[in-house]
């Protein structure tokens, strides 16, 4: 979908109110996401971000639209296992502010184009990195679900998004920063064959867009 018809469908809906794409059977669940998120907002001093259930690119289950400050969520998200996951690890991109631009390098200084792209690719793979820790947080401290079950929340996300190497890594990173019987009863075997995406990949990789 190109950007101003994206645009103009969520104008659509925010003129609508918001909740009128939301499937019958999934209004308890969006009305609970949404009070995540304005909670996660109040925690950390935010400015409001607004919840949508409607459209996102191909096979992606949510987007953050940064500018409009909105989460968009993909209209069976909220039917599935992982949406308290896939919310939290929007919102922390929100908390971190990861909207803002990534500025490689200063004023004059030339980069070499296949160095900015590793650089840059570096930078991104860390946010996914921090995104994840982060939404550990958000579980914790804001949904008040303990932290051991909030680790093991997100791992199993990554575990199941294993379609290629990179989520195993980002797991790999993510239970390091925990004690390690929290997910010994968890495996992320990295899929065979050659991988030319990055090592850790990003929020496209796992289905998930900004």
């Amino acid at each position: 979908m190109s950007r101003p018809a994206s645009i103009a469908l969520l104008g659509l809906v925010l003129a609508a109110g918001g909740c009128a794409t939301v499937p019958p059977t999934q209004v308890k669940q969006f009305d609970e996401a949404q009070l995540i998120v304005d909670g996660t907002i109040a925690h950390y001093g935010l400015r409001r971000v607004r919840l949508f259930v409607g459209d996102v690119p191909p096979n992606a289950s949510a987007r953050f639209a940064t500018r409009q400050n909105w989460i968009i969520l993909a209209d069976d998200v909220l039917d599935g296992d992982h949406w308290l996951t896939i919310l939290a690890h929007e919102l922390g991109h929100v908390v971190l502010q990861h909207d803002l631009p990534i500025v490689l390098g200063g004023q004059g200084q030339h980069i070499e184009a296949s160095a900015y792209r590793r650089a840059y690719a570096r930078i991104e793979e860390q946010r996914e990195i921090d995104a994840n820790r982060k939404a550990v947080e958000i579980m914790t401290q804001v949904v008040r679900v303990p932290e051991r079950e909030a680790m093991r929340k997100m791992a199993a996300f990554l575990v199941a998004a294993n379609a290629s190497r990179h989520p195993c890594d980002q797991f790999d990173k993510l239970v390091a920063g925990f004690p390690q019987d929290w997910s010994a009863d968890f495996s992320c075997k990295k899929q065979e064959g050659p991988y030319r995406g990055s090592l850790l990949g990003t929020d496209k990789d796992l289905k998930l867009t900004r």
